[in-house]
């Protein structure tokens, strides 16, 4: 997780979550690959997903269903 470099982690507190898995991440053409995963885990307005990040190191999974 980023914030505003790269690998910053993130401010504690609570999240809206998006997941995308993209094969290939990027086309030859530069174009970002097809997300792989259903189009509602892209949005945060349609996931359902919340993470809470706590100080600290922090472990979260998710459960994604089609």
């Amino acid at each position: 997780m980023s914030t505003y470099v790269a690998n910053d982690g993130l401010p504690e507190g609570a999240y809206r979550v998006t997941i995308t898995l993209r094969e290939p991440f990027f086309e030859p053409s530069g174009k970002l690959g097809k997300n792989t995963l259903p189009e509602k885990y892209a949005s945060h307005m349609t996931s359902g997903l919340t993470a809470k990040v706590k100080a600290g190191a922090n472990e979260i999974n998710f459960d994604l269903t089609k």
